[in-house]
């Protein structure tokens, strides 16, 4: 994957109404990109060889240009972050993959990364961004579209697991759905969140779900999309349809 490009930041004036919306969305995003920095971290640290150290890096590094324009844009616009994951989502998503890290099951971190945590993320980006005031929109269209490649890059690599032993891919991806995409599929559901998460908490002390309905984002039908992108993910990866809806439908 190439290093992403720059970004025109431009700054236009963010409407002050808005401002308490686009804090607690930036502090989401620099979140999430936090918890990629990490994840890729702790994988490079169960490289089987240097060039795959070497990627892992160069993807964690991508994570991270994610989190600094987020991080930028939020200052420029006099916006305080607040970057935290320990709640019951990113918390129960994070304990998982630590766990997978501690069997040092590589494979897993693999799908658990790059399959399901990067449907999650493209979908969310690639839904939010039209709605956004410039260069937010511009600069989570970009990441968007770094996130998508991060999921291919995941799905060719569930893929070869697949062609070499299907069966274990298939309990991989049954545990990962279990793990992480589960812990989604409730954090996305249309109603507020109980108990509401930490980004929330810490940033308006309430759920701003009903708030994204001024972005032109409705989580109804992006909670759709994410189910429909993890499966494609899973039908293009090699697995069986059938047994792909079998774990969307536990998902709903």
């Amino acid at each position: 994957m190439t290093q992403p490009a720059p970004v025109d930041q431009t700054r236009d004036v963010l409407d002050p109404q808005l401002a308490p919306l686009y804090r607690t969305l930036l502090s989401h995003i620099v979140t999430g990109e936090q918890v990629g920095i990490d994840h890729y971290e702790m994988m490079a640290g169960l490289a089987r060889s240097e060039r795959e150290r070497a990627a892992l890096l160069q993807a964690r590094d991508h994570e991270r240009a994610h989190f600094q324009v987020a991080s930028a844009l939020a200052e420029s616009w006099g916006l305080r972050l607040e970057a935290t994951s320990d709640d019951v989502y990113w918390g129960n998503v994070r304990a998982a993959f630590l766990g997978r890290v501690q069997q040092r099951d590589l494979d897993a971190c693999y799908v658990y990364q790059d399959v399901v945590i990067e449907s999650f993320a493209f979908t969310l980006y690639d839904a939010v961004a039209p709605g956004l005031a410039e260069p937010a929109r511009q600069i989570v269209r970009q990441i968007a579209v770094e996130e998508r490649a991060h999921l291919d890059e995941g799905i060719d690599y569930l893929g070869r697991l697949i062609r070499d032993d299907a069966q274990r891919a298939e309990r991989l991806i049954a545990r990962a759905t279990a793990d992480i995409a589960r812990v989604i599929a409730v954090w996305m559901a249309p109603i507020d969140c109980s108990p509401v998460c930490a980004v929330c908490g810490s940033t308006r002390g309430s759920c701003f779900k009903v708030d994204l309905l001024r972005v032109g984002l409705s989580l109804q039908r992006t909670r759709a999309r994410f189910f429909s992108t993890y499966g494609d993910a899973l039908r293009a990866a090699g697995l069986r349809p059938a047994f792909v809806a079998r774990l969307l439908v536990r998902l709903m």
